[in-house]
């Protein structure tokens, strides 16, 4: 079972950032969101998410590895490592997920879950715009080349 950390110091959260999506965060805003995330830890082999399970955050590979499976397939889909994220859409879209994800070997998350987004929102209107647009920034080149594939089946 992926386990609940502490949240890691203010410092290496902020190195971490730097590496991420949230690359051009202010440091007013890395500090507030440093608050409303928390770490897990998973071990090697270990399943993160199942398919049908509530996928409703964005996690960020602190250290180690992980891999996307289409479930039916059985199929490795993509692997994030340290200072890549997954989860972009379901911190916008929460639902059941529809890919399994699982630690190639020991890693650590820093999971931001939708909940806290919405907290964030209401708390801290500033922070909530500069994350919603880091995250949609990412997922734009993803939407880009996915269109014209979509436009042809259509």
């Amino acid at each position: 079972m992926v386990q609940s950390l502490s949240i890691m110091n203010v410092a290496d959260f902020a190195a971490l950032m730097k590496q991420t999506l949230f690359a051009d965060l202010e440091a007013k805003h890395i500090a507030a969101l440093h608050s409303m995330c928390e770490c897990r830890l998973a071990t090697s082999g270990e399943c993160i998410r199942q398919v049908g399970e509530m996928a409703d955050a964005l996690a960020i590979v602190a250290t180690g590895r992980v891999r996307l499976v289409d479930p039916t397939r059985r199929e490795t889909l993509a692997h994030f490592n340290a200072g890549q994220a997954f989860g972009l859409i379901s911190l916008l879209f929460p639902g059941q997920g529809y890919v399994e994800v699982y630690a190639v070997e020991e890693t650590t998350l820093v999971i931001l879950d939708a909940g806290n987004l919405r907290m964030i929102e209401v708390s801290n209107p500033e922070l909530a715009i500069v994350v919603n647009r880091a995250v949609r920034s990412a997922l734009a080149p993803i939407f880009a080349n996915a269109l014209p594939v979509l436009a042809k089946m259509l």
